[in-house]
């Protein structure tokens, strides 16, 4: 049983997404625990939890890390950003069927200073602070993923 912070909503994500009855199954699965800072319908809550689910499961953040201090990404991100657009890789060669325009999250580790999976345009500290969330704590697991000895 997982249980999460008194008034905290604890809520997941599998991918790809399958189910057994009420049940998700998948490869991957995140669990998100936040809490509303102000009055939501609880179906709002549970959209926004497996939006950020799902923005774990697809970016793989490692540690919660910190608000950034700006309120917007910061430039440094965004040309970075430019320079990934601009410089072709062998992965750009595997899809090269494609001519479009890609969008390179990064590479961060921190969930909150993450470009936001499903608006590249703000960080996931954006998206929480905009839809007024306090994000607790995140995990996020892969069948078959070894853990070092003592990790749970």
């Amino acid at each position: 049983m997982i249980v999460g912070p008194k008034d905290s909503h604890l809520i997941g994500y599998s991918h790809p997404k399958d189910s057994s009855g009420s049940v998700a199954v998948g490869q991957f699965v995140a669990l998100v625990a936040l809490r509303p800072l102000a009055e939501k319908p609880l179906a709002t809550v549970a959209k926004i939890g497996e939006q950020l689910a799902q923005h774990v499961v697809g970016m793989k953040p490692t540690v919660m890390g910190t608000m950034p201090k700006e309120t917007r990404l910061d430039a440094a991100a965004e040309n970075d950003n430019e320079k990934k657009r601009e410089r072709p890789s062998d992965e750009d060669e595997l899809n090269e069927f494609y001519k479009g325009e890609v969008t390179h999250l990064g590479d961060e580790d921190a969930l909150l200073r993450q470009a936001f999976m499903l608006n590249p345009d703000i960080n996931v500290a954006q998206f929480v602070s905009g839809n007024n969330i306090d994000l607790i704590d995140f995990v996020r697991v892969e069948c078959g993923d070894k853990r070092p000895a003592g990790e749970q």
